[in-house]
């Protein structure tokens, strides 16, 4: 079952609903990776799901893992 993306992105409201909405991101994208890597197709368009950045995935998974372990706020090392 798809994730309509759009609309959870419509119900962002606060740190923890936004952290919900990086890692359906990024689940989405995995999705799309597992997909294009199954059909092994030459295509320089958009991939199955419409994601246009094959890299992006890195940076929605940094983002959400970021934001989970700051919830509490950031820890200074001094």
């Amino acid at each position: 079952m798809t994730t309509d993306l759009y609309s959870l992105a419509d119900s962002v409201f606060d740190e923890k609903s936004f952290l919900e909405f990086l890692m359906s991101l990024s689940a989405d994208w995995e999705e799309e990776n597992k997909m294009e890597k199954a059909n092994q197709s030459a295509s320089f368009s958009t991939g199955a799901l419409g994601w246009e950045n094959g890299s992006v995935g890195a940076v929605l998974d940094a983002a959400a893992s970021w934001g989970i372990a700051s919830i509490d706020g950031l820890k200074q090392v001094v």
